[in-house]
Formats: structure tokens, sequence, C-alpha cells
């Protein structure tokens, strides 16, 4: 969830230059579910939603065809994923 305050970082630190301390409790999720990028996202609504920060543009995608996610970033690289190379997740249940 760290990669999502990154894409914040200049709006949070412009809006709170003594630092921020974000203390996560507890993130539910049957092991077998679990996706990162889904957790990231998730961090993303709540970001923009409690700081009234602007979209960044992360975004999740589901082809049923292939069962797989795909996730696009936005805001440009990050250092760990970009816009122009996917993430792409298969489903447990894919084959």
């Amino acid at each position: 969830m760290a990669l999502d305050v990154s894409l914040h970082a200049e709006q949070l630190d412009v809006s709170h230059p003594e630092g921020l301390c974000i203390d996560v409790i507890p993130l539910d999720f049957p092991l077998s579910n679990y996706l990162p990028e889904i957790a990231v996202l998730a961090m993303d609504g709540w970001l923009r939603a409690e700081f009234d920060l602007p979209d960044q543009g992360g975004r999740a995608e589901f082809s049923s065809r292939e069962g797989t996610y795909s996730f696009r970033w936005g805001g440009g690289s990050n250092g760990l994923f970009s816009e122009e190379q996917p993430t792409e997740l298969r489903t447990p249940e894919s084959p």
C-alpha cells in the first residue's frame, strides 16, 4: 500500500509538511483471493476521500474471457509499475 501513498506523496507533503502517519488496522481478506494491487486501489480511494486528493488514474479491469485482472497505475511511472506495462494477474479459478 506504500505504492499508492507514493503516488500522492507531493500533495500529501504540501498539505502535511510536518509528516503524516497512516495506521492501517486490519485489512481482512480471504488468502486465496488476496491481490496486493487491490489493496493499493483501496488505499487510493481512502486517501482521495480523506484528504480530497485528485484521481491519479489507478484502475483495475477484469477480463472474464482470460480470467485475469489488469491494473493500470496512472500518474506515470512510479518505480514499481508503469502505465505502459500494466500488471496482469490470474484469478485463483483461472487456468
